[in-house]
């Protein structure tokens, strides 16, 4: 599981969290927090992470402020947690943390663990081995790796056609039957440039720097050539 926040700065902060680690946040600022968020009249917020095999849980250590957890790929999706509240389930791949009724606080996005399968019997063939490789990189069967997709398919037809809008993405995933708001598409390709460690290449536009950067290792790399 994967966690992003905004630092004092500006700068986008990524931490990668391994199963049952708990992270602490908010705006207390007395050092013991693993995150210090800055919030204006927000009230004490305190809260927990802590991912698990399936989903992740929150803890609400504020005592009179509550959180809004909201599903970033469906909005009218969310979980309110009140103060005190601890171990709640939250099922959401991506999703946000905020202050209750503050939308312009917004706390922490969250990468949740990806969807558990079933253990796959190998055979021993070596191109076989090579595909689980392909796989343990980008798992084809999750949402990001169906953003990647659609953000790659223009460009195989030549570098002259532009990088895609986030709305435009969403629209051609919604054709194929995968529902994303132009928001959540956005949050899925930070994800995958924090997955990959991507940095921005010479003469990127600063806007669209990621998706360019994403693209151009997409096709170099030949991530798109596992079997969705």
């Amino acid at each position: 599981m994967s966690i992003k926040w905004s630092a004092h700065s500006g700068e986008e902060c990524f931490r990668d969290l391994a199963l049952h680690e708990r992270l602490t946040f908010g705006n207390c600022i007395c050092g013991a927090l693993d995150v210090t968020i800055e919030t204006e009249n927000a009230g004490h917020v305190v809260g927990a992470v802590t991912p698990r095999a399936d989903h992740w849980r929150v803890d609400n250590l504020s005592r009179f402020t509550a959180l809004l957890i909201e599903d970033l790929e469906d909005s009218q999706q969310f979980i309110r947690v009140p103060g005190q509240r601890r171990e709640v389930v939250i099922p959401f791949e991506l999703a946000q943390v905020a202050v209750a009724g503050r939308d312009d606080l917004p706390l922490l996005t969250v990468f949740g663990p990806e969807p558990v399968v079933a253990p796959h019997e190998g055979h021993g063939c070596p191109e076989e081995a090579k595909e689980d490789a392909a796989h343990r990189l980008l798992d084809p069967r999750t949402r990001y790796f169906a953003v990647l997709r659609a953000l790659c398919e223009s460009q195989h037809a030549g570098p002259a056609h532009p990088v895609p809008t986030s709305a435009t993405i969403a629209d051609r995933l919604a054709e194929w039957g995968v529902r994303l708001t132009a928001r959540a598409v956005d949050h899925h390709i930070d994800y995958l440039v924090q997955r990959l460690g991507l940095r921005p290449l010479a003469g990127s536009v600063q806007r669209s720097w990621k998706k360019e950067v994403l693209v151009s290792v997409a096709l170099r790399q030949g991530l798109l050539d596992v079997p969705a």
